[in-house]
């Protein structure tokens, strides 16, 4: 269930640089650590450059979540139906690749050529 939500636009690179800010200081609001936060915000820009690095243009929504007792944070990414390549592409250049960044990451295929990153880090 997400608490509070918050949209960027994915235009430019002033973009990645403003939704990982945010990424950070949600993820410390939260009470993540500073590895947590740090592992939080690379995965988000890691996606939104490979969205705005190849001219698709897209958008980033931001969720607090809360499940029961367990509270997290959600960072979903649209972008065109390239999206899949792009983030192969963009996972193998982490050491483990941005999945393993956060503990939940999921590809998305929605209507038309639109597609869904969908990464949630919970609270230990």
């Amino acid at each position: 269930m997400a608490v509070s939500r918050k949209r960027f636009e994915l235009a430019n690179t002033y973009d990645i640089v403003q939704t990982r800010q945010y990424a950070r200081q949600m993820a410390r609001e939260l009470g993540f650590g500073l590895s947590d936060q740090a592992r939080i915000a690379t995965a988000i820009s890691e996606v939104i450059q490979q969205i705005i690095g190849h001219g698709s243009g897209g958008e980033a929504f931001f969720a607090t979540l809360s499940d029961g007792p367990r509270q997290g944070l959600e960072c979903i990414c649209t972008g065109g139906a390239a999206l899949a390549q792009l983030l192969d592409a963009a996972s193998s250049r982490l050491p483990g690749g941005i999945s393993r960044l956060v503990d939940e990451f999921v590809l998305e295929h929605g209507d038309g050529e639109e597609m869904a990153v969908v990464m949630r880090k919970w609270l230990a």
